[in-house]
Order: structure tokens, then sequence, then C-alpha cells
């Protein structure tokens, strides 16, 4: 039996090219299959899906992928066929945004992006980092975000040490519910707000971003083992700079609000919020302004 690979990340496919066993299943869920290739995680979903680097987009429907005899911790039964399967490549280089005016402008869809996820009809325990930025009084009910925010205002009083700060933002690691918990995801989109901006100057963090990104990408592998294999997988990406489409979106200058939400918000319960929480904390102007207050993080987005 054969399944077609459609498209995959330039990333999973050189994995999957390079490794010479056949892939072993790692677990089975309703939208998504997971191969153990060699060390490597991949994972096979139905077309349509979004693509992150681990993807491998298959020719399957949702309902025909579940209909695969895929058994987990078994040999994967099936051929992937992948002559003509589509690569691209989500590698994100450091760079800076174009211009000034364009971080900010970016700044501010994200913040309002943000508010969209607001209107939850979810307890705040079941709730992500939206919850310490849209409604930070109900922080205090979800122990996962008051933890979240407990941490993120130790990282503000550590600016100044790249060290310290890396390994204060390593505390998120595995912090949460789910099967990525909220706290990987921040810190994916963390490292990603880094490498776009690449602009965390010396006046407001006192130390180069570029250097500061590294040690914390560095920092970040070593405590992998905090967290579940599959959210690690993602983590140990970021810290390669491979990201998922939406974060590739953010570059385009024409890109609104409205568009961020729906591309975000559709990774995942809070995955993709959680990682547009993290590119957002990333920015120079947000991490000047953590306030001292335990109870407000990061301010409210300007209303122009």
């Amino acid at each position: 039996m054969q399944l077609t690979i459609l498209q995959a990340s330039e990333y999973a496919f050189d994995i999957l090219k390079h490794t010479p066993a056949t892939p072993i299943v790692h677990s089975i869920y309703r939208k998504a299959v997971n191969l153990k290739a060699g060390n490597q995680l991949l994972t096979l979903q139905p077309r349509g899906s979004v693509l992150s680097p681990i993807s491998m987009i298959t020719a399957c429907t949702e309902g025909e992928l579940a209909e695969l005899p895929f058994a987990a911790r078994k040999t994967l039964s099936v051929t992937l066929k992948t002559e003509h399967t589509s690569r691209q490549d989500l590698f994100l280089s450091a760079r800076k945004l174009s211009s000034h005016v364009y971080t900010e402008n970016l700044h501010k869809k994200i913040r309002q992006a943000i508010a969209m996820a607001e209107n939850s009809d979810l307890p705040p325990h079941m709730r992500g980092v939206e919850l310490i930025l849209n409604q930070p009084d109900l922080a205090e009910e979800s122990l996962y975000m008051n933890a979240v925010q407990t941490i993120l205002l130790q990282f503000r009083q550590a600016i100044g040490d790249s060290a310290k700060m890396a390994d204060t933002l390593c505390r998120l690691i595995g912090l949460g519910i789910g099967l990525t918990p909220s706290g990987d995801d921040f810190l994916c989109g963390f490292l990603a707000g880094l490498r776009m901006s690449s602009s965390v100057s010396s006046q407001i963090l006192t130390v180069k971003s570029d250097n500061f990104r590294q040690i914390l990408e560095k920092k970040i592998c070593s405590h992998l083992n905090r967290t579940n294999e599959i959210s690690a997988a993602f983590l140990h990406c970021a810290a390669l700079g491979q990201f998922s489409i939406p974060i590739h979106l953010l570059l385009s200058s024409e890109i609104t609000a409205e568009q961020i939400y729906q591309a975000f918000s559709g990774i995942g319960h809070s995955s993709g919020i959680d990682t547009l929480c993290g590119i957002y904390a990333s920015f120079p102007n947000v991490a000047s302004q953590m306030p001292d207050s335990h109870s407000r993080i990061i301010q409210q987005p300007s209303q122009s």
C-alpha cells in the first residue's frame, strides 16, 4: 500500500530521505500520525493541514488517513510515495524587519489578533497565555497561567543578564496542558520573534539579541526532557530556525490583524495563539514596557 505525500517541509523531507530504516509509528491522533525516523519525529497529516517543520501532508482526507492500518510502536506498514512531493523551506533566517515603522505596525496587529481570542467559552484553567494579556484578573484562576505570569515577571527582572534570562524562560518548558503545552508554544513564538526582528537592542534589554537568542536556543535544547516528545520536536525545530507557515506569513507587510488571527487560531486547541503571544512578547517595545506589577505582564495595545 502506498501513501502519497503531497507536501513536506525541506527539513522533514531531508530527515525522511536520510533515514535508512523504515520509520516506526510513534503515536496516532485524529488529525496526525506521528512517525519516528531515526531519532527524529515526523508527522503524517491529511491534505489541507497547516505545514509545519515536521509535516508530511498526505493526499488523504482526515477520514481516509484514520482508516489506514497504522499501529503504534510498529514499523510503518505503508510506503510513502514522495516522487512528486512539493517541498517548502521553512527556515527563518535571523533578519531585521523592513523598518521600525513596520515592526511597530506588526506589533499592533499581533496584539489586535490576540485580543480576538478573548471571547472564549472555555474556563480560565483551559485557556492559554492570551488569558494573561486579555483578562489578567482571571489568570489567578489557572495554576498554569499564574505560573507563566510569574516566570515572565522574573524574566523582566533578569533583563541584562543573558544566561539568567534564558534560564528563566526555560522554566516555561512543559508548562501547560495539551499535546504541546502553552509554555512550549510560547517559547517557539518567542524564538521566532527574536529571529524576525533581530532588534532586541542594547538600549532595551542591554544584550545583543542574536547572542541572547543563541544562548536561549542552546538552553532550550538542553532541557527538552522537561516536555513530551512531540512538543520537544517542535521546540527543537524552533531552536534550529524552523517554523510553521503562519509565522512566515507575518513577514508580509500587507497582512491584517484578522488574517493573523485566522492563521494562528486554527492551530491546535490554543497552540497557535500561544505561539503568537510568544512572538508579541519578544518584541523590544513590549519587553521594555513589562511593568513590575505581577497582575499585568504586558500593557494593552494602543487604540490608535
